[in-house]
């Protein structure tokens, strides 16, 4: 069997046409509300959550209560960190669902990737994707320069599973968690000096 090696790989789906996957209207929909859900359920929360409130102290006092939240999201640190990881996570889904769409990382029939979760990580984000028959972590491997650019990151690591090869997480590396002051050593001052 020949081997096809990296760039021949890259020049056949360049060269093969688009394909054209038209699901039903059901399953539009059903798609667009799986790719939204996060959104979809953080606004229905916040919508009851309004409702309930008003109905409970009031519209003027529910208005100041949620300036007090917004001011409290944005002074408090901690908070503020995991409104912004919680944030990234949107972004990083859709923009990686965008950069698969435009680096043709599709099966023959047109289907992406299945994303089964994307989660905050101490170096940026961590996605995992559920690759269907016809795709592997290879041709997302391949395409990771395009990837990095389409999700506004420094690098981008794609693992396979090794358990499952459908498996593949997608590290989305945003910053250096080691980066910052150097630790500062207790063995420079026994050695006197000596650096």
């Amino acid at each position: 069997m020949v081997g096809v090696n990296r760039e021949q790989r890259r020049l056949i789906r360049a060269l093969r046409p688009a394909p054209v996957y038209r699901p039903s209207f059901g399953r539009a929909l059903a798609g667009w509300i799986w790719r939204h859900l996060p959104e979809l359920l953080v606004l229905a929360l916040l919508m009851w959550v309004w409702n309930w409130s008003v109905s409970r102290i009031g519209p003027h006092e529910t208005t100041a209560a949620a300036l007090g939240l917004v001011l409290v999201a944005a002074t408090v640190r901690p908070v503020r960190r995991v409104l912004t990881a919680l944030f990234w996570c949107s972004v990083t889904r859709h923009r990686l669902h965008t950069g698969l769409v435009e680096v043709r990382a599709t099966n023959r029939d047109g289907r992406l990737p299945l994303f089964l979760s994307v989660l905050p990580a101490p170096f940026g984000e961590r996605a995992r994707l559920w690759c269907r028959a016809g795709i592997a972590a290879e041709h997302l491997e391949d395409e990771a320069e395009r990837l990095r650019a389409a999700l506004w990151c420094q690098d981008l690591r794609v693992i396979r599973d090794p358990r499952s090869s459908a498996l593949v997480t997608v590290e989305v590396v945003r910053r250096d968690p080691l980066a910052g002051q150097p630790v500062r050593s207790e063995l420079l001052d026994q050695l006197g000096g000596v650096q």
